[in-house]
C-alpha cells in the first residue's frame, strides 16, 4: 500500500503490534480506509437527498416541511469517516490516495455549492425582505414567498419604501404594509 509508512509500524499503542506483520496491518488499514470512504459517500448521498428536498420545498407555496434530516445524517457519517481516517493515521498510514482525495474534495465542493445556494434562499423565504420572490398562494388573493428559481415565482421584492411614489421606476407592483410593517414593498416581474 503506497500511503503506509513502514517506519511507524511499531508506534501503535497496542502492545501486540509486533505480532502483526506489515502486510496484515496494511490490509487492515486498507479495509478501514475503504469503510471510511463508504461513510463519506453515504454522507454525500444523505446531503444530496436533503438538498434536493430543500430545492423543491423552497418552491412550495403551501405549508412546507424543510428537510434538514439528511444534512444532519450526513454529518454523522462524515464524523465516522474522520474517526476511521484518524485511526489509520495513528498506525502510520499517511496521506489519502488520489481516489480518496477526489471523493473527499467532491463532497466538500458539493457541500459548499449547495450551502451557498440553499441557505440564503431559505432565509429569504422564511423571513421575506428585499430579494425575496413571491408566487400565487394556495388561498385566494394571497402571495407566498418562494425561491426565485421556481417556475411559480411571479414577482421579486426590490425595495422597502415609506411611500408608493418612492418605489424605483422599474417596480410594477407593490405590497401594502402589513400590521407589523410600516413600509411598502416594491416589486418587479421575475
Amino acid at each position: 500500500m503506497e500511503n503506509f509508512d513502514e517506519d511507524n509500524l511499531n508506534k501503535s499503542e497496542s502492545g501486540n503490534s509486533e505480532d502483526i506483520t506489515f502486510e496484515q496491518l496494511a490490509s487492515q488499514v486498507y479495509l478501514i480506509r475503504q469503510a471510511a470512504m463508504k461513510q463519506v459517500l453515504y454522507g454525500l448521498l444523505w446531503w444530496g437527498g436533503s438538498a434536493v428536498a430543500m430545492f423543491f420545498a423552497l418552491q412550495s407555496t403551501g405549508d412546507t416541511f424543510y428537510y434538514f434530516g439528511g444534512a444532519l445524517g450526513s454529518l454523522f457519517h462524515w464524523y465516522r469517516a474522520i474517526r476511521m481516517y484518524l485511526a489509520t493515521k495513528e498506525v502510520g498510514a499517511s496521506n489519502l490516495l488520489p481516489a480518496e482525495k477526489a471523493l473527499v474534495g467532491g463532497a466538500i465542493l458539493a457541500v459548499l455549492i449547495t450551502s451557498a445556494t440553499i441557505v440564503p434562499t431559505y432565509f429569504k423565504v422564511s423571513s421575506p425582505t428585499v430579494g425575496t420572490c413571491w408566487a400565487e398562494g394556495e388561498t385566494e388573493n394571497m402571495m407566498a414567498p418562494v425561491a426565485c428559481w421556481g417556475e411559480n415565482a411571479i414577482v421579486k421584492a426590490v425595495a422597502l419604501v415609506d411611500a408608493i411614489d418612492d418605489c424605483p421606476f422599474e417596480a410594477t407592483k407593490y405590497f401594502d404594509p402589513s400590521y407589523s410593517e410600516s413600509k411598502y414593498t416594491c416589486l418587479i416581474e421575475n
